[in-house]
């Protein structure tokens, strides 16, 4: 991953990621480090759509922040849905 952030590598991000999912390990992270990725590709419309199900999976979850990553993330969305 880290790698492919570092090349600048996009869309092995989001092969990466998706395969992450695919294959029943994915995590909150996959889906926003794939919506990230579109959005540095300029698909702010898939880069949405991710994020929205990274928010989604921290929904769901237990973690002890939830509430504030949560918050982050939806004024992250809300920015990008607005810069439309």
């Amino acid at each position: 991953d880290s790698y492919f952030i570092e090349a600048q590598d996009y869309e092995g991000i989001i092969a990466i990621h998706k395969e992450q999912i695919k294959n029943g390990l994915g995590t909150s992270k996959d889906y926003i480090q794939i919506g990230n990725a579109y959005l540095n590709l300029g698909d702010k419309d898939k880069a949405i759509k991710a994020l929205e199900k990274g928010y989604d999976f921290i929904e769901q979850s237990k973690l002890r922040n939830k509430a504030s990553e949560l918050l982050r993330l939806q004024h992250f969305i809300d920015k990008i849905t607005s810069s439309n």
